[in-house]
């Protein structure tokens, strides 16, 4: 892999990336496409960053943004192809997890909780389209370490998750005090307000 660019050699690179999730079973929803169990999330990505570019991924929703950033950050693994990030294996390089509020599966907020509550050392960014008062409440009293809407700016973005790997709360916004949760998910030592 390796690739050099010419700032040097790769910060990211993505090669024939996929992710392929289980078809839904239930009472309200059945998904197979073509005869086939299961729906790429991400289908066949190439991408080189080199050192110091700024990238946007940007798309509907739904189009495997966030999943390929989950990918990336070593947060989830891709069912083929590859991650190289800073020519490492990302999902060596430290816990953490970017949820959205509507999610696979589960809503982010639910899976907010159970990182809180399963994965010791493991800390959650919800990054999502909706940035209203309930939803900034209900991530934080899950145990979500920060909450940005995804139209933050890049630099703001990549500072946010810096941040929460660093221990810290983070918010995107100045949101007034009622908007918080009435009494903190992590020790003080642990917390920091941005």
């Amino acid at each position: 892999m390796d690739t050099e660019t010419t700032q040097g050699p790769a910060a990211v690179e993505l090669r024939s990336l996929v992710k392929t999730f289980p078809a839904a079973r239930n009472e309200h929803q059945v998904c197979a496409v073509d005869g086939v169990d299961g729906v790429d999330g991400v289908d066949g990505v190439d991408l080189t960053i080199a050192s110091g570019e700024v990238v946007a991924f940007l798309g509907l929703n739904g189009a495997g943004k966030t999943t390929t950033l989950d990918m990336v950050l070593g947060l989830t693994t891709p069912s083929s192809g590859t991650v190289t990030t800073c020519r490492a294996d990302p999902a060596q390089q430290g816990p953490g997890l970017l949820l959205d509020i509507e999610m696979p599966g589960t809503d982010g907020i639910e899976a907010a909780r159970r990182v809180a509550a399963e994965l010791a050392g493991y800390r959650s960014l919800v990054v999502t389209t909706f940035g209203r008062p309930g939803y900034l409440r209900r991530a934080l009293e899950a145990g979500a370490s920060g909450f940005v809407v995804k139209d933050t700016p890049a630099r703001e973005l990549a500072e946010a998750v810096r941040r929460v790997h660093a221990g810290l709360r983070v918010v995107d916004r100045p949101w007034p005090r009622s908007h918080w949760p009435a009494a903190p998910t992590r020790s003080p030592s642990e917390s920091g307000t941005s």
